[in-house]
Formats: structure tokens, sequence, C-alpha cells
């Protein structure tokens, strides 16, 4: 049986192991860590740090799979006062080089695995970036610090989140929006020490970190994560715990689970975000005696903006309602509220809101106006106050959980000695999300206009998930008056 102390003396994410006693970090063995034996470990990690030189208000990267351990490594960067940095591994070189150079991160922490990758990451970086294998795990040798100041308003994580620049931008999100954020939903779902939540979302999603780790943490309950990359192996693993979990996934995932099974074993609900879910395979698990209730996020906001849940389930199509704390309301392009019913941009006030972009003050400044941040997302709200989702301003694509730039996947094309020009859309995948799909013109004396050769030079350069799952070559593309392509046309007949 977990003890749990209270939330309200909680000022910054470390504090969360030290008031809590009993099971936290559920291993796949069946054992786990405990909130006891976290927080002595994270006090070595602090120690480590010190000796190398890591302080408050430094970035650390870690370049890590689902596990205990990392989870471990995570408070105890935060107890530092440390501002994380996750990184998505699969992305290329070059675009974690960026991130690295951009978020000044002076240590990488990385899985044994990704060894390689990571010492070619960090030699592009100017300034000196210590790599550290997280396999070796230096810090155990090291006896416990003592706990630092961390302030409440200092960066907890920053989150590199795609966006329509063409580069990923620094969410900044402090220990305070991030306890603020837990708060909202466990005041929402009326969750107390008892809850237990399973996941195979990769921890360095927003979705994942927030609800996975800081929630349970926050509510003294317990948590097993596991890769995606298993599912089967997540399904033993889940049917094995001791307690019925909250499973939180993604459409995409629910879906290659759901193909398997008929219902999740051991399963209290199921929370589903990162997109949108059909209503087919809402219709596939309720079938199935499983409870299922879909949210709505973004990074910026740390990420949970609204959610359906036990004591408001909602109507199909809908996220629910905004959770406890937070503000939605739906603007016209002149930025005017607009009546229920009525589609425009969401706008969302909250006090999870990211700090801004990191070193993109332009940025920050275009997507917060007045408290209020602008979604780029359009959706409307029923007259009992739930929310929709209708479409996006962007075109960005949204491939299990993870944003994809078209203009990133473009100017691969475009590397191609057989197109002339290139470009992508996001299309329905079947299990609520998306998957890029490609057009493109041939050069005029181009005779090489293979679709499977010119998808395997995609493979070359992009990571899978961003690698068009088609090609269509067209005589030209449809234009604008001004040049633009009209990739709403192209993607009519998946409308």
């Amino acid at each position: 049986m977990n003890s749990h102390k209270g939330t309200a003396v909680c000022s910054v994410l470390s504090e969360l192991i030290d008031r809590n006693t009993g099971p936290f970090l559920d291993r796949r063995d069946g054992t786990s860590y405990s909130y006891e034996e976290v927080a002595e470990e994270a006090a070595r990690i602090g120690s480590f740090l010190r000796k190398h030189r890591i302080q408050r208000g430094d970035t650390v990267a870690l370049a890590m799979e689902n596990s205990p351990e990392a989870c471990i490594l995570w408070f105890g960067l935060l107890r530092e006062g440390v501002a994380i940095v996750p990184l998505n591994p699969i992305l290329p070189d070059e675009e974690i080089s960026y991130i690295l150079r951009m978020a000044e991160v002076k240590m990488l922490v990385a899985d044994t695995r990704f060894a390689d990758s990571a010492r070619r990451w960090c030699e592009e970086v100017p300034s000196r970036c210590e790599m550290i294998l997280a396999g070796d795990a230096p810090w155990k040798r090291y006896s416990a610090a003592d706990r630092s100041y961390v302030d409440p308003d200092d960066i907890a994580v920053i989150f590199f989140t795609s966006g329509t620049t063409g580069r990923p931008k620094g969410a900044m999100l402090t220990h305070k929006a991030l306890l603020a954020n837990v708060r909202g939903c466990a005041e929402t779902f009326a969750l107390d020490s008892s809850a237990a939540f399973a996941s195979p979302i990769p921890i360095f999603h927003s979705f994942a970190a927030t609800v996975c780790l800081f929630l349970p943490a926050f509510l003294g309950g317990r948590v097993f994560f596991h890769s995606p990359r298993e599912l089967d192996a997540f399904l033993q693993g889940l049917s094995s715990l001791e307690s019925p979990r909250i499973v939180v996934a993604v459409p995409s995932l629910l879906e290659g689970i759901f193909s398997a099974i008929p219902a999740l074993p051991n399963c209290r609900f199921i929370v589903s975000g990162g997109a949108a879910l059909l209503p087919e395979l809402r219709r596939k698990i309720e079938d199935g005696g499983n409870t299922i209730f879909e949210g709505y996020g973004t990074t910026e906001c740390g990420p949970v903006i609204a959610s359906q849940n036990p004591s408001a389930p909602g109507r199909p199509g809908s996220v629910g309602k905004p959770i406890s704390g937070v503000k939605v309301s739906i603007r016209s392009s002149s930025d005017d509220e607009l009546p229920a019913g009525t589609t425009g941009e969401i706008v969302v006030q909250t006090p999870a809101l990211m700090a801004g972009y990191y070193d993109l003050a332009q940025a920050t400044r275009a997507s917060i106006k007045g408290g209020w941040f602008h979604t780029g997302d359009l959706g409307y709200i029923n007259d009992t106050g739930e929310l929709f989702i209708v479409d996006r301003l962007t075109d960005v694509v949204t491939v299990k959980g993870i944003s994809v730039l078209p203009q990133t996947v473009e100017a691969v094309l475009l590397k191609h000695p057989a197109v002339a020009e290139a470009a992508v859309v996001g299309i329905p995948d079947g299990a609520g999300g998306e998957i890029p799909w490609a057009f493109a013109r041939a050069k005029e004396k181009e005779t090489t206009t293979d679709p499977s050769e010119i998808l395997s030079f995609c493979r070359e350069h992009l990571p899978i998930y961003a690698v068009p799952r088609g090609l269509e070559f067209r005589d030209s593309l449809p234009k604008t008056i001004t040049g633009k392509v009209l990739k709403r046309t192209l993607r009519q007949k998946w409308l």
C-alpha cells in the first residue's frame, strides 16, 4: 500500500518523490522501484552532476527508451534544477544536432544502443557536449547529495515540437506549469494514490511525461512504462501487474493492440490522446468491454487541455471539456470570440502554459497573445461545453502522435534528381492518426520516375515515420494564383 502526504506542499517536481512511500516504477520482471529508492538514486545523480559541473539552469538531453532507470534520471535532473531536453532518437542526425545546439545542451545521456549516434550528435555541437552512457550508471558510485534550491519558475523540461517554421521549436515548461497540469488532470479524473498507470508511449513525448510520469508521482501512485516496439511484451506485462491499470496510449498503438486481442487485460480504463480516435476503433474497444476516454492537448500547454473522464464521458467525437483550471475559447481570424457551435481557432488559457519557445521570442509572441495560446487548430464548443476538433490551420502531419513537417519531407524529395516539385499531405492511417503521402512533378528530361526508388531514397534521409507511404506523379500540382500548392485539393479523395 502506498502512502501519500498530500499535494498542497509540493512546489517543484522533484518533491513528488520525497513525500510518497511504496512502489512507484514497475519493472518488467514484476518487481518495482519504491519512492524511497527513486529518491535515493536521484540524490546520487545530483552528486554525479555536480562532479561534472552541471548546475541549476543548465540543459541536459536524454536519448533513452522507456524504462524505470530513465524515469529515475528525470527526477535526478529535476532535483538539481537542470532543464531536461528529451530526444526522439530516430530523428535525422542533423535535426538532433540542431536541437542540441539550439538548447545549448551541456550533457547528453544515451542508452547504449544509441551510443554511436550520440557520439556523432555531440561532435556536431560547437560547444562542449559530454556524452554519458546510461547503461554504465556512473552515478551509482556517488554518495547522495543534499537537495539543491529549485524555483517553481525554473524550466523543468524543454520539449522540442515541430511547428510551421521548418525547424523544431523548444517549448519551455516550468515546474509550476507541469504541476498545474497534473493537478488539473488529477482533479478532473478524481484520482488518488490508488491510481496505477501503464503506457507504451515514448517518454520523450510530453503526453507520456506529464500523464504517465508526473501524474502518478503527484498522486503517490505507480506506473509501468514499456517500449512501443514490443506491444506483445507490453500486454504480457500488463496482464501480470497486481492492480488494474489506467492505460494511456495513442490511437495507432491502440489499433495495434486491438487488432491482436479483443480487450485489454487488467485495465481500469483507457485514455487516448496525441491524435483523433476514429469512431470505428472506439466502437471496437468498447464492444470488447473496455472503457475509453479521449483527450486533447498541445505540448505548449502542458500538454493536457481537455478530456473526457469518468464523470463526464462526453458525446462521440468530442474530446471532452477543459480540465480543471483551463479555459478554452473559439476565436475568429480577427480574434473575436465565437458562439457555441461555430468553428474557429482553438485558443487556450492555462496555468500550465509554456514560458515560451527557447530563444525564439518572435515565435512566442505570435502564439501567445494576451495570455492566451493560439493552438493553430480548428474546432468548436457545443452547447454543453464539450470541445470538438475539426481540422488544423497548419499542414503538419501527425504520425503516431509525432508531428512531421511536410516541408522537411518535401526538401528531401527535391534532392532526388527526378523530382522538380513536391508536396506532402497527411491522409488517414485507419487508426485515428495520419500518414504522409507525397505528390510530385517530374523533371522534363528525367526518365526515372519509379516511386519505389524515390521512396527508398527518402528512407535514407528521413526517420521511418516521416517517409511517405505512397508517391504519385502528376503532370502538374494544383496551385493558387500566387503559386501556393493547394494541398486540400490533393487530399480530396481521402476527405
